[in-house]
């Protein structure tokens, strides 16, 4: 599978766990928060 990647504008890279109990809403807040 092959994405086109020119019009992402920001790349984020996690390390660590992630609770995704609470869905992609949960991450985004998370996200967000930090």
């Amino acid at each position: 599978m092959l994405l086109d990647l020119t019009a992402v504008k920001q790349v984020y890279i996690v390390t660590g766990f992630c609770d995704l109990r609470k869905g992609i809403d949960g991450l985004a807040g998370i996200v967000q928060q930090d």
